[in-house]
């Protein structure tokens, strides 16, 4: 799915460096704040260690974790249904998002540096508790180990963007048209 032509302004992804930094800060929070926390990986993604050495710039925090369960052998779906996670942390925008809406689970999701079109964002807003800052972010994962987090489980945004009623290939047709 590839959501910047229908929902974003052309933004582009964040330089690799600043991802890195960002996931490590998120990593070593979590290593420390005292929940039941799964990093969950690309599935498989830990099974060709030289290159996630040389290539994963995370690899070597990960391997190093000792109060965090790592995770590379299922989808986010499987995870998901196996784990029954209160919350989901995505760190970064991509198909996760799609992937965790529908299910009965907190959201948080750093958006920076992407901009939502303002009609999406609100509907986005009614599902997912949106960070446009780093340390935005980190709060709304604080409030929620707190117990201080709303639930959002409004389904506009995924009826309407991920999963919209009928038929797929009617859509399709149209939209071709």
């Amino acid at each position: 799915m590839n959501f910047s032509c229908d929902i974003f302004n052309g933004d582009m992804f964040p330089r690799a460096d600043l991802v890195l930094e960002r996931q490590l800060r998120i990593i070593n929070f979590l290593e420390t704040c005292g929940a039941s926390v799964v990093i969950k990986l690309f599935k498989g993604s830990l099974k060709n260690r030289p290159w996630n050495e040389n290539m994963f710039g995370s690899f070597h925090a990960i391997k190093n974790l000792r109060h965090c369960a790592v995770n590379d052998e299922l989808t986010l779906d499987e995870a998901l249904l196996h784990y029954h996670p209160k919350l989901v942390i995505l760190e970064n925008l991509g198909t996760p998002l799609s992937d965790s809406v529908f299910h009965d689970v907190e959201i948080i999701l750093f958006s920076d540096p992407f901009r939502f079109k303002p009609h999406v964002r609100t509907l986005v807003e009614k599902r997912v508790h949106l960070a446009d800052t780093f340390e935005d972010f980190m709060k709304l994962i604080l409030c929620f180990l707190k117990g201080d987090l709303p639930t959002l489980r409004n389904s506009e945004f995924y009826e309407t963007h991920i999963c919209p009623p009928g038929n797929v290939f009617d859509r399709v047709l149209e939209q071709l048209r």
